[in-house]
Protein backbone atom coordinates (compact mmCIF):
# COMPACT_ATOMS: atom_id res chain seq x y z
CA UNK A 1 0.00 0.00 0.00
CA UNK A 2 1.29 3.59 -0.78
CA UNK A 3 0.83 4.58 2.86
CA UNK A 4 3.02 2.05 4.10
CA UNK A 5 5.66 3.02 1.92
CA UNK A 6 5.65 6.52 2.42
CA UNK A 7 5.55 5.98 6.01
CA UNK A 8 8.77 3.56 5.69
CA UNK A 9 10.25 6.87 4.39
CA UNK A 10 9.21 9.15 7.29
CA UNK A 11 6.49 10.79 5.03
CA UNK A 12 3.64 11.88 7.58
CA UNK A 13 2.00 14.65 5.43
CA UNK A 14 1.09 14.40 2.13
CA UNK A 15 -0.22 17.14 0.24
CA UNK A 16 -2.62 17.00 -2.79
CA UNK A 17 -3.88 19.53 -5.68
CA UNK A 18 -7.10 16.89 -5.42
CA UNK A 19 -9.07 14.80 -2.82
CA UNK A 20 -7.86 11.75 -1.92
CA UNK A 21 -9.75 8.55 -0.55
CA UNK A 22 -7.54 6.35 0.68
CA UNK A 23 -7.42 4.40 3.84
CA UNK A 24 -4.97 5.26 6.52
CA UNK A 25 -4.56 8.69 5.22
CA UNK A 26 -6.55 11.05 7.36
CA UNK A 27 -7.71 14.85 5.82
CA UNK A 28 -6.42 17.29 7.98
CA UNK A 29 -7.47 20.69 5.90
CA UNK A 30 -7.69 22.65 2.97
CA UNK A 31 -5.76 25.52 1.91
CA UNK A 32 -6.75 27.33 -1.22
CA UNK A 33 -6.47 24.19 -3.90
CA UNK A 34 -4.42 21.89 -1.74
CA UNK A 35 -5.33 18.90 0.02
CA UNK A 36 -3.48 18.29 3.60
CA UNK A 37 -3.71 14.74 4.45
CA UNK A 38 -1.77 12.93 8.19
CA UNK A 39 -0.22 9.50 6.50
CA UNK A 40 -1.51 7.66 10.13
CA UNK A 41 0.89 4.60 9.36
CA UNK A 42 4.09 7.01 9.33
CA UNK A 43 6.86 4.92 11.50
CA UNK A 44 9.61 7.36 12.88
CA UNK A 45 12.72 8.62 11.50
CA UNK A 46 14.56 6.11 13.25
CA UNK A 47 13.54 3.15 14.90
CA UNK A 48 14.67 -0.08 16.51
CA UNK A 49 12.84 -3.95 15.60
CA UNK A 50 13.79 -7.04 17.02
CA UNK A 51 12.04 -8.98 14.20
CA UNK A 52 13.75 -8.78 10.74
CA UNK A 53 13.28 -11.57 8.52
CA UNK A 54 15.23 -12.50 5.16
CA UNK A 55 14.87 -11.17 1.27
CA UNK A 56 16.95 -12.23 -1.60
CA UNK A 57 16.83 -8.45 -2.70
CA UNK A 58 15.14 -5.28 -3.88
CA UNK A 59 12.87 -7.08 -5.94
CA UNK A 60 11.96 -9.55 -3.64
CA UNK A 61 11.46 -7.00 -0.64
CA UNK A 62 9.69 -4.90 -2.73
CA UNK A 63 6.98 -7.97 -4.44
CA UNK A 64 6.75 -8.86 -0.24
CA UNK A 65 5.53 -5.40 0.60
CA UNK A 66 3.27 -4.99 -2.18
CA UNK A 67 1.74 -8.48 -1.23
CA UNK A 68 1.15 -7.40 2.27
CA UNK A 69 3.98 -7.51 4.42
CA UNK A 70 3.53 -4.54 7.84
CA UNK A 71 6.85 -2.87 8.07
CA UNK A 72 5.41 -1.67 11.07
CA UNK A 73 5.66 -5.34 12.33
CA UNK A 74 9.22 -6.91 11.09
CA UNK A 75 12.15 -5.88 8.84
CA UNK A 76 13.20 -7.04 5.55
CA UNK A 77 16.87 -7.61 5.33
CA UNK A 78 19.36 -8.24 2.74
CA UNK A 79 21.59 -10.19 4.75
CA UNK A 80 21.45 -13.97 5.98
CA UNK A 81 21.12 -12.72 9.51
CA UNK A 82 17.83 -12.51 11.01
CA UNK A 83 16.19 -11.32 14.43
CA UNK A 84 13.01 -13.62 15.61
CA UNK A 85 12.01 -11.04 18.20
CA UNK A 86 8.69 -9.68 19.12
CA UNK A 87 7.25 -8.02 16.30
CA UNK A 88 6.61 -3.82 16.53
CA UNK A 89 9.15 -1.42 16.87
CA UNK A 90 10.68 0.59 19.52
CA UNK A 91 11.53 4.54 18.90
CA UNK A 92 15.59 5.87 18.74
CA UNK A 93 16.71 9.39 19.30
CA UNK A 94 19.00 11.43 16.79
CA UNK A 95 21.27 13.85 19.13
CA UNK A 96 23.30 15.06 16.12
CA UNK A 97 22.14 15.38 12.52
CA UNK A 98 24.47 16.95 9.38
CA UNK A 99 24.00 16.20 5.86
CA UNK A 100 27.18 13.65 6.05
CA UNK A 101 26.79 12.49 9.82
CA UNK A 102 24.31 11.28 12.42
CA UNK A 103 24.39 10.42 15.55
CA UNK A 104 21.93 8.03 17.16
CA UNK A 105 21.38 7.14 20.79
CA UNK A 106 19.26 3.22 20.64
CA UNK A 107 18.40 1.16 23.25
CA UNK A 108 18.16 -2.37 22.53
CA UNK A 109 16.40 -5.45 25.49
CA UNK A 110 17.67 -7.97 23.06
CA UNK A 111 19.48 -8.32 19.65
CA UNK A 112 17.78 -5.72 17.19
CA UNK A 113 17.79 -3.53 14.03
CA UNK A 114 18.36 0.02 13.93
CA UNK A 115 17.16 1.31 10.96
CA UNK A 116 17.15 4.78 9.58
CA UNK A 117 14.41 5.79 7.40
CA UNK A 118 16.51 7.38 5.13
CA UNK A 119 17.87 5.69 1.62
CA UNK A 120 20.43 2.77 1.23
CA UNK A 121 23.39 4.46 -0.34
CA UNK A 122 26.76 3.59 -0.92
CA UNK A 123 29.44 5.26 0.98
CA UNK A 124 27.68 5.49 4.28
CA UNK A 125 29.17 3.80 7.26
CA UNK A 126 28.13 2.90 10.82
CA UNK A 127 29.96 2.69 13.92
CA UNK A 128 28.10 1.56 16.90
CA UNK A 129 30.02 2.48 20.19
CA UNK A 130 33.12 3.66 18.67
CA UNK A 131 33.21 0.04 16.46
CA UNK A 132 32.67 -0.28 12.63
CA UNK A 133 29.93 -2.50 11.69
CA UNK A 134 28.73 -3.43 8.45
CA UNK A 135 25.12 -1.85 7.06
CA UNK A 136 22.52 -3.72 5.59
CA UNK A 137 19.88 -2.74 3.32
CA UNK A 138 16.47 -2.64 4.68
CA UNK A 139 12.81 -2.77 3.08
CA UNK A 140 14.70 -2.75 -0.11
CA UNK A 141 15.63 0.86 0.13
CA UNK A 142 16.68 1.63 3.68
CA UNK A 143 19.72 2.01 5.77
CA UNK A 144 20.10 -0.22 9.19
CA UNK A 145 22.72 -1.68 11.13
CA UNK A 146 22.33 -4.56 14.03
CA UNK A 147 22.78 -3.94 17.45
CA UNK A 148 23.26 -6.45 20.98
CA UNK A 149 21.22 -5.60 23.61
CA UNK A 150 21.95 -2.85 25.54
CA UNK A 151 22.59 1.42 25.44
CA UNK A 152 24.41 2.64 21.83
CA UNK A 153 25.60 5.22 20.54
CA UNK A 154 25.51 5.02 16.82
CA UNK A 155 27.44 7.33 14.76
CA UNK A 156 26.32 7.35 10.95
CA UNK A 157 29.28 8.85 8.46
CA UNK A 158 28.95 9.45 4.68
CA UNK A 159 32.46 8.70 3.12
CA UNK A 160 32.23 7.53 0.07
CA UNK A 161 35.33 5.30 -1.75
CA UNK A 162 35.26 8.21 -4.92
CA UNK A 163 36.20 10.96 -1.71
CA UNK A 164 39.33 8.61 -0.55
CA UNK A 165 40.21 7.93 -4.76
CA UNK A 166 40.22 11.72 -5.31
CA UNK A 167 41.98 12.75 -2.08
CA UNK A 168 44.74 9.71 -3.25
CA UNK A 169 45.23 10.35 -6.18
CA UNK A 170 45.59 14.74 -5.76
CA UNK A 171 48.57 13.58 -2.81
CA UNK A 172 50.07 11.68 -6.03
CA UNK A 173 49.83 14.41 -8.33
CA UNK A 174 51.38 16.94 -5.62
CA UNK A 175 54.19 14.44 -4.63
CA UNK A 176 54.94 13.95 -8.33
CA UNK A 177 54.71 17.54 -9.00
CA UNK A 178 57.41 17.93 -5.99
CA UNK A 179 59.30 15.32 -7.01
CA UNK A 180 59.50 16.77 -10.74
CA UNK A 181 60.41 20.40 -9.17
CA UNK A 182 63.71 18.94 -6.91
CA UNK A 183 64.51 17.04 -10.20
CA UNK A 184 64.75 19.95 -12.53
CA UNK A 185 65.88 22.30 -9.36
CA UNK A 186 68.92 19.55 -9.06
CA UNK A 187 69.36 19.22 -13.10
CA UNK A 188 69.67 23.39 -12.91
CA UNK A 189 72.07 23.02 -10.45
CA UNK A 190 73.99 20.62 -12.09
CA UNK A 191 74.28 22.07 -15.24
CA UNK A 192 77.46 24.03 -16.18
Amino acid sequence: CIRDRLGLLNTCLVVAEYPIKASGLAFEGQLADRYTYRNERCLPREFTMTRAERVSGWQDAQARLAGGHDPEQSALVEDNRILDGPTGWHPAVVQDRSPNHMTVHAEATEPALLVLSEVWYPGWQAEVDGIEQPMVRVNGLLRGVYLAPGTHTIVWRYRPASLRWGAAISLSALAGSLLFLLWARRRREAAP
